[in-house]
């Protein structure tokens, strides 16, 4: 009930009294009636949580996981993405399958890179993908737990806030009741005095 009580006291309806405060809970001062106000669930709610942590959560770019998980370059610098441009020149893309290898394997060569050193750059970036991946999933499936259990606060709120304001509603009425009531003695205290009706009976 603590965001229906929030709710009432910023729409200015709502005055803590013994018999409506959490026990243990100290009653706020008086609230005037005065204007009523539109409140948000985010406002209530206070300031969001980040959803996904990591680098940069589900923005990251590979080279952001890649910093993450402190891969450094090849020692000769042949990184897998160079690698790929070499591979991706016009004077190796007409090439068989088998010629191609022998063509690139020997740039690699006359460069002094030996191909291993490419393959485990490879390897260990797409492994940071993989782990990162994982992070990612556990982190999810942990959000989407923590966002279930906020949604059945709420609706367990929603279903109070209902009887709160039919409450409202019933104890309005019996206040206008009783201001009908003392109207109608103020009414009834004037009559000797005055024909004319000066008391309003609504």
């Amino acid at each position: 009930m603590s965001l229906i009580y929030k709710l009432l006291e910023k729409t200015g309806l709502y005055v803590a009294t013994a018999s409506n405060v959490t026990p243990g809970q100290k009653p706020p001062a008086e609230i005037l009636i005065t204007t009523t106000k539109v409140v948000s669930i985010k406002e209530l709610c206070g300031a969001p949580t980040d959803v996904i942590a990591g680098p940069k959560g589900f923005q990251a770019t590979p080279e952001d996981v890649y910093a993450a998980a402190k891969i450094k370059p090849p020692d000769r610098g042949m990184t897998v993405e160079k690698f790929r441009e070499l591979a991706a020149k016009p004077l190796y893309k007409d090439m068989s399958p088998q010629n191609r290898q022998k063509a690139l394997l020997a740039e690699l060569a006359t460069a002094g890179v030996p191909s291993e050193e490419v393959v485990a750059d490879a390897v260990r970036k797409d492994q940071a993908l993989d782990s990162y991946e994982r992070f990612l999933v556990n982190r999810l499936a942990q959000s989407k737990k923590e966002f279930a259990a906020t949604r059945s606060k709420l609706e367990a709120d929603i279903v109070a806030l209902a009887g709160v304001e039919k409450k409202l509603e019933l104890d309005f009425e019996a206040w206008k009741k009783t201001k009908q009531a003392r109207e109608k003695e103020l009414a009834e205290a004037l009559a000797p005095l005055t024909s004319e009706s000066r008391i309003s009976l609504s």
